[in-house]
């Protein structure tokens, strides 16, 4: 497998694992906000 194609694989695991915490945390204050 070329490198480039690991990076890419790499690069979109690393953004959706950030925008699932992003989400998870946004969730979370919007759940302590409502209470």
């Amino acid at each position: 497998m070329p490198l480039n194609g690991i990076i890419a694989v790499l690069n979109s695991l690393v953004t959706t694992g950030f925008a699932n915490t992003v989400t998870t945390i946004g969730g979370s204050v919007t759940n302590v906000n409502v209470i």
